[in-house]
């Protein structure tokens, strides 16, 4: 788990994930937003993105936990 700590001390990896995790607080917000104006397909859309960015992180988790495991 040393090396999982050494990359959460990484500043570019911290900005990198902090930028994405606000990105995706961002899109939920507004996701909520639509949803209260009923403006479903704004809705859907933000939907898609918050999708993707949390796909994006899960994949750069799984990849960091399965390195680590290996090594």
């Amino acid at each position: 788990m040393s090396k999982l700590n050494g990359y959460f001390k990484n500043k570019n990896f911290e900005d990198a994930l902090l930028k994405q995790l606000k990105e995706l607080s961002m899109h939920a917000n507004t996701a909520i937003l639509h949803l209260h104006n009923c403006e479903y397909n704004d809705l859907y859309c933000e939907i898609f993105i918050i999708e993707a960015i949390a796909r994006s992180l899960r994949i750069l988790f799984d990849a960091i936990i399965s390195r680590e495991m290996r090594e």
